[in-house]
């Protein structure tokens, strides 16, 4: 079903599955035309995306379009559970040079030996995650050890991950990150311009939409306290309020996002291409992060609200999610 939509400060190119092979990874073939959920279990296909969507990158604004490109993109943000996986083979890295995305983008993404380093942190393994009112588990491993409320069959979604090592988790799985404009049409629905994933409804205290700050400020001289309702540790399918109308869910709250794009690179005023920044080898590149998190107010959850940060940073509130093109 083809999605026909503008949207104010959100965008997407789209993109397309093919073959993939990373050295040492298996090589994934990706669902044709027929069968288009082959190979992209726990994620979800977005159709061909608007004629031109509208996309700022701070204060500047530029036009994409993106209709002949789609994506399959994580249902729900990367859980530490499936994170292990990686982990417990060891944290296995591309090849340098090994391309990311055999569609739109193989000359753009690319690995590079320079980010093994940052890949192999182990960082997440003392998540700085706390909860409402600065409580934090002692036992709290970044859901490795005891402390986690998230269940063995929903388990919290896994943060203080540095951009190559989320990028290089991604590329196990035959995958890569979203770019900047990809995350953003993944966050609108068939409605057309949106405050929120769902719609317009403001975040509940419940957090049955949007895992986020119990003590946040909603608007001037209110306040949402349900702590125990918004604890950091839930698990990342406990929101399903909170989906988009194709069924991805965590856009919003929940951990921040990385994105493929760096924060000083713009696209063309104009462009008919799908759009991801060149890869960078500097050493302190900063990334988008997009979508609020359990810190975050209500109002910061709002699509539009993003920013960035250094790709070495190792934050208890950033996270991830995967998409392949297609």
């Amino acid at each position: 079903m083809k999605r026909n939509r503008f949207a104010m400060g959100r965008g997407l190119p789209l993109v397309a599955l093919a073959v993939l092979g990373l050295g040492c990874f298996p090589t994934f073939t990706f669902p044709s035309d027929g069968d288009v959920n082959a190979g992209t279990e726990g994620m979800i296909v977005l159709d061909k995306g608007p004629s031109q969507l509208e996309v700022h990158y701070g204060s500047e604004v530029r036009y994409l379009w993106l209709d002949s490109y789609r994506i399959a993109i994580d249902a729900y943000e990367v859980n530490v559970r499936d994170f292990k996986v990686w982990v417990d083979a060891g944290k296995p890295l591309p090849k340098d040079g090994a391309s990311l995305d055999s569609g739109p983008y193989k000359d753009q993404m690319v690995w590079r030996k320079d980010w093994n380093t940052a890949a192999q942190s182990s960082a997440f393994l003392d998540s700085p995650r706390v909860g409402v009112g600065g409580r934090k588990a002692a036992t709290y491993l970044g859901g490795y050890g005891g402390g986690s409320s998230g269940t063995s069959s929903d388990p919290p979604a896994v943060d203080n991950v540095p951009w190559e090592q989320a990028l290089a988790y991604c590329a196990y799985r035959g995958a890569r990150l979203p770019t900047l404009p990809e995350w953003i049409y993944a966050a609108n629905t068939e409605t057309g311009i949106l405050q929120y994933p769902w719609g317009s409804e403001v975040p509940a205290s419940n957090c049955n939409r949007a895992l986020f700050s119990g003590e946040a400020t909603v608007d001037e001289g209110a306040t949402v306290t349900a702590p125990s309702a918004c604890d950091p540790f839930r698990g990342t399918q406990e929101f399903a309020a909170g989906g988009t109308s194709e069924g991805v869910f965590g856009l919003a709250g929940g951990v921040r996002e990385w994105t493929w794009d760096l924060s000083n690179d713009v696209p063309p005023r104009t462009t008919k291409a799908p759009y991801a920044s060149q890869d960078s080898l500097a050493t302190n590149a900063d990334h988008y992060v997009m979508g609020g998190s359990y810190l975050s107010g209500a109002d910061e959850l709002v699509i539009r609200n993003y920013t960035h940060t250094n790709s070495k940073a190792k934050i208890g509130d950033v996270g991830f999610r995967c998409v392949k093109s297609r």
